[in-house]
């Protein structure tokens, strides 16, 4: 019989692709509060760098097979406000909060 093959190394993750909040490439000067959103419970409101109120939000997203309403948390991230301390929406609608950089 012949020896037993060593076992197959395991296939290369795709590379991570960097994901960054829908306001960093909408036209207005958007400036969240300073320190990391993941530093702060979510939810929690602060004002930021351009005096509007933001909130510390986790984004998640479908976990791809593990079956419906599955879902992963991708990380936690500042979101504007507006007057009424409500989310300012995406302009893609709200699957958009997180933009992927290629």
């Amino acid at each position: 019989p012949s020896p037993p093959r060593p076992p197959r190394p395991p296939p290369p993750l795709p590379p991570r692709t960097a994901l960054r909040p829908w306001w960093t490439a909408a036209p207005e000067r958007y400036q969240p509060p300073l320190g990391e959103a993941c530093q702060f419970a979510p939810d929690t409101q602060r004002r930021g760098e351009d005096t509007r109120m933001w909130r510390s939000v986790d984004v998640y997203e479908a976990a791809r097979g593990q079956g419906a309403g599955k879902r992963r948390r991708l990380c936690t991230a500042w979101m504007p406000l507006d007057g009424q301390l409500k989310l300012i929406p995406p302009p893609g609608g709200p699957g958009c909060l997180m933009l992927r950089d290629a």
